[in-house]
């Protein structure tokens, strides 16, 4: 799909992350993804079921014990970092937002920062 207001179409995925990859599952159904002004395609996501969420639940119990035996310091810059990534590249995720939410690309930066602070919020608790 076309995303000319996107400066980098390779953040648009159809698929689900989980450990670190991109899963396509080929095996699972997919649903569009409409924009909700003009019903166009905009994507294709897969209808994950029972067997990808439990693959992705063990995968995120997996890694909370690596996420717990980092030092409060080092959470609060993993999360600080996120926080960084997501206002430096706030046009871009609102650029995608708005075809998936149908909202005007001003609000849609708007909830892109809401979100990043959720991240500064979260780096600032870590270390308490």
């Amino acid at each position: 799909m076309a995303y000319p207001q996107i400066l980098d179409a390779t953040l648009v995925k159809s698929a689900c992350h989980v450990n670190g990859i991109w899963h396509f599952w080929p095996e699972v159904p997919r649903q569009d993804v409409l924009n909700p002004s003009d019903r166009t395609k905009i994507a294709e996501v897969p209808l994950a079921v029972y067997d990808q969420a439990s693959f992705a639940i063990d995968a995120a119990q997996a890694a909370l014990a690596d996420w717990r035996g980092r030092l409060a310091t080092e959470r609060a810059e993993i999360l600080s970092r996120w926080d960084q990534l997501i206002r430096a590249h706030a046009d871009t995720l609102a650029a995608i937002v708005t075809p998936e939410q149908g909202k005007p690309l001003r609000e849609a930066k708007g909830e892109v920062i809401y979100g990043a602070d959720f991240f500064r919020l979260a780096a600032d608790e870590a270390t308490h």
